[in-house]
């Protein structure tokens, strides 16, 4: 479990440095039961659907995003797509032909709740401990609002938001964090 565990945080931090992530229940090739995460710990290459610029060069040679998946021993597959985004990335659930993440692609609150109790998403909460996510555990512990942001109805945690903390002095506020919409 601990194995799993630590390739679901590389994952997950791989994919949340280039935007966001809402976790599946794994590509095709891997699929469990909906809203389940695979515990194939020999699962080594993944498969991301993300949302990108047409002006952007994409991820496959994103030097950052490539020594970390070197470093956690996993390969990314990145399906990046800019037109009829939102169409697609719908298309794709309805057919159940799911990726083993989705980054960036815009999900409403209302999205990652409804796919996340069909069990499209699985909830992220039982890996963003100190243990797996250190760095996102110590944010949300600091930054409750952040937490509850970030947590559903159900009280569940279908995807990570894209943030930075910036320097907010002029209005009283040394560190604070600005967080975007929750794609």
């Amino acid at each position: 479990m601990k194995k799993l565990a630590k390739r679901i945080g590389a994952l997950t931090l791989t994919a949340s440095l280039a935007a966001s992530l809402a976790g599946c229940g794994g590509g095709n090739a891997n699929r469990t039961e909906p809203g389940v995460a695979n515990t194939n710990t020999d699962q080594t290459e993944f498969n991301i659907i993300s949302g990108i610029s047409a002006l952007s060069g994409g991820y496959d040679d994103n030097p950052v995003l490539n020594e970390m998946a070197e470093n956690a021993g996993i390969s990314i597959t990145w399906e990046t797509m800019s037109d009829s985004l939102s169409e697609q990335v719908n298309i794709r659930i309805a057919g159940n032909d799911l990726p083993d993440a989705f980054n960036a692609v815009g999900f409403s609150n209302y999205d990652l709740t409804k796919n996340g109790e069909d069990g499209v998403f699985i909830d992220l909460t039982p890996y963003i401990t100190e243990e797996y996510m250190p760095n996102l555990t110590k944010i949300l512990e600091e930054h409750p609002d952040i937490r509850a942001a970030i947590t559903m109805d159900d009280g569940c945690i279908y995807g990570l938001p894209a943030g930075e903390q910036m320097g907010t002095a002029g209005i009283g506020k040394p560190e604070d964090y600005n967080i975007y919409t929750i794609p």
